[in-house]
């Protein structure tokens, strides 16, 4: 397909997602769908509304702990230390 189709298809269906497999990648908007995203309106409560930045800052920071202990977890599998040694003897 090339850009003049997707100019076209992108004018008569608004917008159009393009995926790699499963995951969307890209987004192609028509300018007049552009235009109504120049000033979009975010719902009361919405995070991104800043409402509530306090409670996402500290999720992340939660997240973020529980990616170190997980880490750490695998790490130590990895290297087969389970916390006790063994004496050789």
């Amino acid at each position: 397909m090339d850009f003049k189709e997707l100019k076209e298809l992108a004018k008569k269906l608004g917008g159009i997602v393009v995926m790699n497999g499963s995951t969307p990648e890209l987004v192609i908007l028509s300018y007049e769908s552009y235009k109504k995203l120049e000033n979009p309106t975010v719902p009361a409560g919405h995070p991104a509304g800043g409402e509530n930045t306090e409670e996402v800052e500290k999720l992340n920071q939660e997240i973020l702990g529980l990616k170190e202990e997980i880490r750490q977890k695998e790490e130590t599998e990895l290297l087969g230390v389970t916390g006790t040694e063994v004496e050789e003897g």
